[in-house]
């Protein structure tokens, strides 16, 4: 007999079964070796039985200790718990569906899984579920695709009614979603079900798959930000767009946040009233123009490339006279196309502009527009192009009074740049003579050679640091110039003694002046210092 120490269950073995002589085949007289066979046998079950009861309370003990030895449960507040939990999974990037760390969070599977209590806290706190990634190729297979899709089933219920944050990924390197249509149709026709909450979408996947995302005609979508960008492959041979829609059933979705990778403007089909950001990979003359004029609100703009070879169609429209975009990042390689771009601009808000490209056509845009622009950065798309030696128009620069950050990548300055700049020569001419950028705060200059004289720019400096600020110290606050191809065989690279010592007196009065060969990271200014000082000591041996 046994008895369990925990509820005083008693476990009696049976008493054996007699062994007939006519079911042994000794036969005659009872088999003393079957009898004591099915005597064990008997007791090997019954303790068998005993010993599944007693697991049975180990586990239900281990629950009750986890539960009294789990300070983070036991000793604070509920909603300090569900904080701790939701800091562990949240993260830049949401967390991947079947629980593989993908962002800077962790998936709530990995606290569902420590104990029963934390399980129960985790299925009940929606907010750890609503940012979620969908990693398409996993549903692929057809021998796990229904457990698959039933836990992004369980997934997207235990999200309550928050807004969903979603990143549906596709990697076309070894796959082709033309093959399993079937099992992907299912997955995003389970994500369509939830369109009413969907707060941010993220899209990459092939181009086929988003006329599939349309929603569940129910309801209109909650969304903020709708990226779509393009499938991963190693090789950067993605897919491309051939005339697919983006479009919700029943509604048109009204997003503030749109990026876009390559699909045309016209194939997406969103409340372009309501957008006040946006984000382009690609776009044509006629698309930027057109996305500027149905889309009024618009204070942030990025396009990485305009071209104009998708569609010959002109741009029916005179002017676009824009009074909300303040942010503009912009690249425009072909001159011509900037011409047909800025001629049909006016940007009378624009305080920050990031442009690469020709500068050429924006000084009648600056003229036209008149905006308070404060930070303005120029690139030039290639450093090996005859475009590099292209001078930057001094009158460009002089009908932006208002600039703080003026930036210049790749580009010759004006020849008079520093001698504009130089004016006026003390503080108490600033009340009585014009002032060329008058506020300039920061300065950096990108270039393969200096492009003008040192005491030139010594002299603007110097003049700079008799500008002061209401704290008392030099309105220009940093210079930064950086040579990429210039090296101690270029005549100029040593600054000549007079330029350093005023540049060097310009570092005692605050100003952050910088000089640096691109190639090495060595500061001119040291070394030329340390240079006269050598040349100097020699003079004397």
């Amino acid at each position: 007999m046994c008895i369990c120490n925990v509820c005083s269950h008693e476990t009696k073995t049976r008493q054996p079964r007699r062994i007939l002589a006519s079911t042994c085949s000794v036969g005659g007289s009872v088999c003393i070796e079957c009898l004591g066979i099915e005597s064990l046998e008997a007791q090997v079950i019954e303790a068998q039985s005993f010993l599944a009861h007693l697991e049975e309370h180990v586990q239900e003990l281990r629950a009750r200790k986890n539960a009294t030895h789990d300070r983070l449960t036991r000793g604070i507040p509920l909603e300090i718990t569900t904080e701790i939990f939701n800091f562990f999974v949240s993260g830049e990037n949401p967390v991947e569906l079947l629980g593989e760390d993908v962002g800077d969070g962790y998936s709530p599977l990995v606290l569902a899984a420590v104990c029963s209590k934390w399980r129960r806290i985790a299925f009940s706190t929606t907010r750890l579920w609503n940012n979620l990634f969908v990693y398409l190729n996993k549903f692929e297979d057809a021998e796990p695709f229904k457990n698959r899709t039933q836990l992004l089933i369980d997934w997207l219920e235990r999200t309550g009614d928050l807004p969903l944050f979603l990143r549906i990924f596709f990697d076309e390197t070894n796959s082709n979603a033309t093959h399993h249509m079937k099992n992907l149709g299912q997955v995003i026709g389970i994500i369509n079900r939830y369109s009413a909450r969907w707060g941010e979408l993220q899209l990459q996947i092939p181009y086929t798959l988003i006329p599939l995302l349309r929603g569940d005609g129910n309801g209109a979508p909650m969304l903020k930000c709708l990226d779509i960008g393009y499938p991963w492959h190693d090789d950067g041979k993605w897919s491309h767009p051939n005339g697919e829609i983006f479009s919700i059933t029943n509604f048109t979705t009204s997003p503030l946040m749109l990026v876009n990778a390559f699909m045309p403007l016209n194939t997406i089909l969103v409340n372009w009233s309501n957008i006040m950001e946006v984000q382009f990979n690609e776009m044509t003359v006629v698309e930027f123009l057109t996305l500027l004029r149905q889309a009024p609100r618009i204070s942030k703009c990025r396009v990485q490339h305009i071209f104009q070879h998708r569609t010959s169609t002109p741009f029916h429209h005179s002017i676009v006279h824009h009074n909300s975009l303040v942010d503009l990042h912009l690249r425009i390689v072909v001159t011509n196309l900037a011409n047909l771009v800025f001629q049909h601009l006016v940007l009378p808000a624009l305080t920050i502009f990031i442009y690469d490209g020709d500068p050429e056509a924006l000084t009648a845009l600056m003229v036209r527009s008149a905006p308070r622009l404060t930070d303005f950065h120029l690139y030039r798309h290639s450093r090996n192009s005859m475009g590099s030696n292209r001078e930057v128009p001094l009158q460009l620069m002089q009908v932006l009074p208002s600039l703080e950050t003026l930036s210049i990548d790749n580009g010759r300055l004006p020849e008079r740049f520093f001698d504009a700049l130089s004016f006026p020569q003390s503080s108490s001419d600033i009340q009585t003579l014009p002032t060329f950028l008058p506020h300039l705060r920061h300065f950096s200059y990108s270039h393969e050679n200096p492009t003008f004289r040192w005491p030139s720019l010594a002299k603007a400096i110097t003049a700079r640091a008799g500008m002061l600020s209401g704290d008392g110290k030099p309105l220009l606050q940093t210079m930064e110039f950086v040579f990429w191809e210039i090296d101690k065989t270029f005549p100029t690279y040593y600054i000549d003694k007079e330029s350093v010592r005023q540049f060097l007196a310009a570092r005692d009065r605050g100003i952050d002046l910088r000089i640096v060969n691109g190639t090495t990271k060595e500061d001119m200014i040291d070394c030329s210092q340390w240079y006269h000082k050598q040349r100097k000591f020699l003079g004397h041996v």
